[in-house]
């Protein structure tokens, strides 16, 4: 029996899938990550990819 590995599946962005879904430039976005407001994975090609539950985190208002 195969395990359901859909729900245990990480999904990743680039920086420009980023800054469409968030609405900022390129500059906020490094200014982002140099701030730790939001976390980068480095590939060896020195492209950089972000956890779409991190970015999606931020789209979502805090509880008062």
């Amino acid at each position: 029996m195969q395990s359901d590995t859909t729900q245990d599946e990480v999904h990743y962005l680039t920086a420009a899938d980023v800054r469409q879904r968030l609405r900022i430039s390129q500059r906020t976005l490094d200014r982002y990550v140099a701030d730790d407001v939001l976390s980068a994975q480095y590939l060896p090609s020195g492209h950089r990819r972000f956890l779409a539950a991190d970015v999606d985190a931020l789209l979502t208002p805090e509880p008062r």
